[in-house]
């Protein structure tokens, strides 16, 4: 659920086989680590009535692969992220984050786990739960090269694998979005 899509739930019961939600609601905004809060009220109070656990997600969608760069390399810029991402747990009152940020340079990668390890280190001393979203190890640099799994599954609660683009509109062949072998294999 994304800023310009958060359905309405209101008349919907929980689905029993979904205990988690990761709306898409926290956006960095520019490259001093200050965030957009997009939060549906009205779908928050709805997931809270029905006793989801509430991971929204924070997204580098509104800034240049260039100021994520900048913030990622100042340990201040960080620190006021950070600050930023958990003042926002606390104004909601939610379970967890999940990191989803995406597009950086190959060369901020330890720089990047980094922060990853101080805004887990933060959230979790406060008790929320960290995740992260990274994609299939491949040999895109700004897409792929620019996360160390190891680092970061040291640092967090869960990856979520972002299992798809097998073969996407960039593919010279037509092929499966993700098959399962595909899927397993990574």
């Amino acid at each position: 659920y994304a800023e310009n899509i958060t359905p309405d739930r209101s008349q919907e019961e929980k689905e029993k086989t979904i205990d988690i939600i990761s709306p898409t609601w926290i956006y960095m905004s520019d490259n001093n680590g200050n965030i957009k809060d997009v939060t549906d009220e009205k779908y928050l109070k709805w997931a809270k009535d029905n006793n989801y656990s509430i991971w929204p997600a924070l997204k580098n969608d509104h800034i240049s692969i260039d100021d994520i760069s900048v913030i990622m390399n100042d340990m201040k810029l960080r620190e006021n992220l950070i600050n930023n991402v958990l003042e926002y747990a606390k104004k909601w009152e939610i379970q967890g984050i999940n990191i989803d940020l995406e597009y950086m340079y190959m060369e901020d990668k330890e720089v990047f786990s980094e922060f990853v390890r101080e805004l887990s280190a933060i959230l979790r001393a406060n008790e929320y739960i960290v995740s992260i979203d990274v994609t299939v190890a491949g040999g895109s640099e700004k897409y792929s090269l620019c996360y160390d799994r190891t680092a970061l599954a040291n640092a967090v609660d869960y990856i979520v694998l972002m299992a798809y683009d097998q073969y996407g509109s960039w593919s010279e062949i037509a092929g499966p979005n993700a098959s399962l072998e595909w899927v397993e294999d990574n």
